[in-house]
């Protein structure tokens, strides 16, 4: 079934501001520049204390995610695989480009689909993926900016891989066993070899 997946910005805001007041030294007058940069900047709290670097971008993801109840993929391992993407983003009729914009990544798994995002307020994206859902369940799951670069580029590159060997979604590990990729870098060693 698709879901809404609404999360109010200025509820986000406050409650961040509040969680990490008291898990790191805030006083009243860095919470007050936090706010007049994010409202200078027309940026949200979370950019506005990392631009000021009054937090690391690691807690304030931890602090986002205990918020608004999505689990934090901060490490490779936990992210999803460039091929389950591509898969996934093709049987659900998107745009892999389009996802790569808006840095928000879907695979199914059993039968359910699976959000990956750093920015839980973009409302659009998670709204266009809940609509092509149908009747699946839509669960989320929040991604630290650096793995959302990382998920971003192992996409990018099994792409690329994909249509420069005119394979569609195929692993480029797999591509890397082939005996046309072996041979090949079998000649250069030899030919480098004195």
């Amino acid at each position: 079934m698709a879901v809404t997946l609404h999360i109010d910005a200025a509820h986000l805001d406050t409650a961040l501001l509040n969680t990490l007041a008291q898990s790191i030294p805030l006083n009243e007058n860095d919470i007050r520049l936090v706010k007049k940069t994010a409202l200078e900047l027309e940026c949200s709290v979370a950019s506005a204390l990392s631009r000021l670097g009054l937090c690391g971008e690691d807690s304030i993801f931890v602090a986002i995610s205990l918020i608004i109840d999505w689990p934090l993929i901060s490490q490779v391992a936990n992210c999803p695989l460039a091929h389950e993407v591509l898969n996934t983003t093709a049987s659900l009729g998107l745009s892999i480009d389009w996802c790569l914009d808006h840095a928000i990544f879907a695979v199914i798994d059993d039968g359910r689909i699976i959000v990956f995002t750093d920015d839980p307020l973009a409302q659009f994206p998670l709204e266009v993926l809940s609509q092509v859902a149908g009747e699946r369940a839509v669960s989320c799951k929040l991604v630290t900016p650096a793995m959302a670069v990382t998920i971003a580029d192992d996409v990018s590159r099994e792409r690329a891989v994909s249509e420069l060997f005119g394979k569609a979604n195929t692993d480029i590990a797999a591509l890397a066993e082939e005996a046309p990729v072996i041979n090949l870098v079998n000649r250069n060693r030899s030919s480098l070899s004195i």
